[in-house]
């Protein structure tokens, strides 16, 4: 149970080919191994994917449904990986997925990382407050969402969206 979605657009403030990914990762909670496999597979795709493109120098993006606190392995990977991979909301609130079912508490397990070349300008933290009143999402209820149907057209996840704006250095 993995996906991936990637595209390869051209930065229009510098030369560099941007490199987006986009991931659900194995969901199974001690699946530590298969969901670090999946993003190894993940990175050796978009460094093939430049090679064949005669890419020498790009930035990426690799986001989505890690399954996966910041603390695990996966996430380990991609800090140490050589294109220098930083989680963009590292200090936001801890949450996007909400209590229920094995969980006791919600966990933050979806995460939006760059490369060092790339910084945020705008974050969107997990949910607006009006959007919240909107939803009547409670962290202690479940399911969260008891006036509304989720996933819906509108909020198409079970987990609260992440959202950043990204520039790279020689924008300003």
């Amino acid at each position: 149970r993995a996906a991936l979605v990637a595209a390869q657009p051209k930065l229009a403030s510098s030369h560099h080919t941007l490199y987006i990914a986009n991931v659900h990762l194995q969901g199974d909670p001690m699946a530590y191994d298969t969901r670090k496999s999946q993003v190894q597979s993940v990175l050796r795709r978009l460094r093939a994917r430049m090679k064949h493109s005669g890419v020498s120098d790009a930035e990426a993006i690799l986001c989505g449904d890690f399954n996966e606190a910041s603390s695990g392995p996966t996430h380990a990977l991609l800090r140490a990986d050589q294109w220098g991979f930083r989680d963009v909301h590292a200090s936001a609130p801890k949450v996007t997925f909400p209590p229920g079912g094995f969980l006791s508490s919600g966990l933050r397990i979806d995460f939006i990382y760059a490369t060092a070349g790339l910084y945020p300008r705008i974050l969107r933290l997990p949910i607006p407050k009006v959007e919240l009143e909107q939803l009547q999402w409670s962290f202690f209820r479940w399911p969260p969402w008891p006036q509304q149907r989720v996933p819906s057209a509108l909020y198409p996840s079970d987990h609260l969206p992440v959202a950043a704006v990204l520039g790279t250095s020689s924008e300003t």
